[in-house]
């Protein structure tokens, strides 16, 4: 239950940001679900299997997939859905332990806590570039068997083109 709960706060949160940074008022909805189902992800990897370096993979993975697809139905970048749906998975508390640690002289604490949040900002970016080679990939696919589609057609019509000529 506890999970849900920080789930739907996220996904407060990322309209709060997206409202913040002035996003169309119709991506609002995109914006919710984005940080809704990235949390939810998260928390329920992180504490059912003990994934962390997964669990935000996984979740921005999710993240970015759904913003490609909310850009695609609401005809905007998906950096409008990403961002907003990114904020509530920053590892803060990482971060502010590294820099406590440091601040307390604290030098093996303070690489450790700097080796996670490291880890954790690659998860976050590697999830984040595979969904967008992924958005990028199928694009390109469309596009080549839409040309592909075009010869076709082109090829046939000059075809009846010659034939009505001879005849």
């Amino acid at each position: 239950m506890n999970i849900i709960i920080n789930a739907i706060m996220s996904g407060l949160s990322s309209i709060g940001y997206g409202l913040m940074y002035r996003v169309p008022k119709k991506s609002v909805l995109g914006n919710f679900f984005a940080g809704t189902i990235g949390t939810l992800t998260y928390g329920i990897l992180w504490n059912n299997f003990g994934m962390t370096f997964g669990a935000y993979l996984i979740a921005s993975l999710m993240i970015g997939v759904m913003a490609e697809v909310f850009a695609r139905i609401n005809k905007l970048p998906a950096t409008v859905f990403l961002a907003p749906g990114l904020i509530p998975l920053v590892p803060g508390i990482a971060i502010f332990n590294m820099m406590n640690a440091f601040a307390k002289k604290s030098y093996a604490e303070a690489l450790s806590n700097l080796s996670n949040a490291a880890s954790y900002a690659m998860g976050i970016a590697l999830g984040i570039v595979v969904s967008s080679l992924y958005s990028r990939s199928l694009k390109n696919y469309r596009t080549y068997f839409k040309l592909v589609k075009i010869k076709r057609i082109s090829k046939k019509k000059k075809e009846t083109d010659n034939r009505d000529i001879l005849q």
